[in-house]
């Protein structure tokens, strides 16, 4: 893990070069984000640039779309996203480039820096699809959010494939709280819908597998 820190600590510190070749005014505050980063890797280990980073990218995203960073139950700020002052609505963390895009008061600029947005972009996103395995602990936290977002969906339908996760696994034996078996069921069954769904594409009528089909 620390070879993998090593690496994208100058990657970074390559990219950062890349910024201030074109903002030299913004040198001193990108220094004080690199270390930031070292700080973060010392805290949170590589999670930070492959797990936070990401979040803080679709934040950003959806900032811009509505065109200000907004504060509110349904879009609250990930972390490393704090505000840099009580009257500065702009992160501290790379805030030399978010003040090139957003107004103190967090409103878009009328005329944001298209450059700023994509070396944001490049920054957050650097580490997001690079593959190593995570920690025991991060599944299982994925894991939880998983069965939790399905257990706050509608009831399902008597008789679908769905169901059969609520009433077929006990009935085979499965232990329930085995949410890593639990996982694999359900992407078996997706893939044995795509196939029926396939199969009767030229129909209107779907097919759905049920307990009986495993």
């Amino acid at each position: 893990m620390k070879s993998y820190i090593t690496l994208f600590s100058e990657l970074y510190r390559s990219l950062a070069r890349d910024f201030t070749s074109q903002y030299p005014s913004i040198e001193r505050e990108i220094e004080r984000d690199l270390g930031r980063l070292q700080s973060s890797f010392r805290t949170e280990g590589l999670g930070f640039v492959t797990l936070t980073h990401p979040a803080m990218n679709d934040f950003f995203q959806k900032s811009l779309a509505i065109g200000a960073f907004a504060d509110s139950p349904t879009m609250t700020r990930p972390r490393g996203m704090g505000r840099k002052s009580v009257d500065d609505h702009r992160p501290r963390y790379l805030w030399c480039l978010f003040s090139m895009i957003f107004e103190e008061d967090g409103t878009l600029k009328s005329d944001p820096d298209v450059n700023a947005i994509a070396f944001v972009r490049q920054w957050l996103l650097m580490a997001k699809k690079v593959e190593i395995d995570c920690s025991e602990e991060r599944k299982e936290a994925s894991l939880t959010d998983f069965l939790a977002v399905d257990a706050s969906l509608p009831d399902h339908h008597r008789d679908t494939w769905d169901l059969m996760i609520l009433y077929g696994v006990v009935e085979k034996g499965i232990p329930s709280g085995d949410a890593v078996q639990l996982i694999r069921i359900l992407i078996y069954l997706v893939k044995m819908q795509t196939m029926e769904l396939n199969q009767s594409s030229g129909s209107h009528t779907e097919t759905y597998v049920t307990a009986s089909d495993l």
